[in-house]
């Protein structure tokens, strides 16, 4: 059970919390996939280290920089580094068209964020923060360091981390407030792999999405001229039932230009 004076800190501290939240989504912070403006990452996602290294210093944490490839806090650097939290700053790229508000300006509605990494994982990073605030308001004395880990490379193969490794060692105990609630242990790893297959389909080509790792929020497919206006037109490609997914398959028979989200083939 939390202590009175966390709890009170959290909930007396709530509007700053978002305020903090906000200024963070503001980064447009999809890392580059090549070093720019002097940055491994980008310009955007070493703004969002610096702002945070400066939140946790004023803390009173002794920060240091792994050259805007990874920050992290310790909380006393006389203690070797017991317990490490790890998070990320980099979020996966923003299509305007597929959101209702600017993805980079947090926007408040139905008592929820709106914001590009307001989940994965600025928000979760903001709250790491908070709750290392509310410790140190309430008093409460760390008898091991702990050690806070910002990472800039999460969304695209975690070059950040590899760096980090490179300079500093992990802590014996690490978790990451990146993932649903209770626990996850041990993610298996990931796969980005490329297939190619010789077929007879009518399918040209078909695209999804603008990164390996996020749920593609539109799709396109064409079609061979040859396969337009056949008998066998709609034979194949059938209407989705309805789901809870923003992509709708679509039947090429239907006289309509486009369905949902994915729109229809030149015919």
């Amino acid at each position: 059970m939390l202590p009175e004076a966390v709890k009170t800190y959290i909930h007396t501290h709530r509007q700053e919390a978002v305020d903090t939240l906000s200024k963070l989504i503001g980064f447009p912070s999809v890392a580059t996939p090549q070093p720019q403006d002097d940055f491994p990452y980008g310009k955007p996602a070493a703004e969002a280290l610096d702002f945070m290294l400066e939140q946790l210093s004023a803390l009173g944490m002794t920060c240091t920089n792994y050259d805007y490839h990874m920050g992290a806090a310790d909380w006393d650097d006389t203690l070797p580094p017991h317990l490490g939290i790890l998070c990320h700053l980099d979020v996966v790229p923003a299509v305007q068209a597929n959101w209702t508000s600017d993805p980079f300006t947090a926007e408040i509605r139905n008592d929820r964020i709106y914001g590009r990494g307001a989940i994965d994982d600025k928000g979760p990073a903001v709250a790491v923060l908070y709750a290392l605030r509310a410790i140190k308001a309430a008093g409460i004395p760390l008898r091991k360091n702990v050690r806070f880990l910002l990472g800039c490379n999460e969304e695209n193969g975690s070059t950040d981390l590899a760096y980090y490794l490179a300079h500093a060692a992990m802590p014996p105990q690490v978790f990451t407030p990146d993932g649903s609630y209770p626990i996850i242990h041990l993610e298996k790893g990931m796969l980005r792999l490329e297939f190619t297959k010789q077929t007879a389909d009518p399918i040209v080509r078909f695209s999804a999405g603008t990164a390996p790792n996020a749920v593609p929020a539109d799709a396109s497919v064409s079609l061979s001229a040859a396969f337009c206006g056949t008998a066998k037109q709609g034979s194949q490609i059938l209407p989705a039932k309805e789901t809870n997914s923003p992509i709708r398959a679509l039947q090429p028979t239907l006289p309509r230009r486009k369905a949902a989200t994915t729109p229809l083939p030149d015919c």
